[in-house]
């Protein structure tokens, strides 16, 4: 038997071989599911809560109630002009039960946007059931 000296080698077991492949699968399938992740602009969440929270300070101060009964949009239009942001858009939409709309506000100089958000309110006047709709997006 011939032995030669100062010869380097490394020796892969089987299960070594299997370990690194497991690893990089793993880090692999990590990275693919960290990549199909869709990040949330900055302020979106909060135009939703606050989407939600303006239709319910309407119902709650009666303005609704008032534009529902009276079929005037004076004060709901006085509340999308002024209260919501320079660069916020909303739209407010009044319905009976069956669906049909009975008055419909947008604010003005607002034009469409694809992305969104949608508050709706159950109203109850003289033993009738009405419906809100609060529409909001970024100009």
């Amino acid at each position: 038997m011939l032995l030669k000296k100062n010869r380097k080698s490394i020796i892969f077991s089987l299960d070594s071989l299997l370990a690194l492949v497991s690893g990089i699968t793993l880090i692999i399938a990590c990275f693919f599911y960290i990549s199909q992740i869709q990040t949330i602009q900055w302020g979106q969440p909060a135009l939703y809560i606050f989407t939600m929270d303006s239709l319910n300070a309407l119902k709650i101060d009666g303005t609704l109630e008032n534009a529902m009964e009276s079929g005037s949009s004076t004060r709901l239009l006085l509340f999308l002009n002024n209260m919501l942001d320079v660069n916020t858009c909303g739209e407010i939409e009044l319905y009976n039960r069956t669906g049909s709309l009975r008055l419909s506000v947008n604010k003005t100089s607002c034009g469409n946007s694809t992305q969104i958000y949608v508050a709706r309110r159950t109203l109850i006047l003289n033993n009738t059931v009405y419906y809100a709709t609060m529409r909001s997006w970024y100009k």
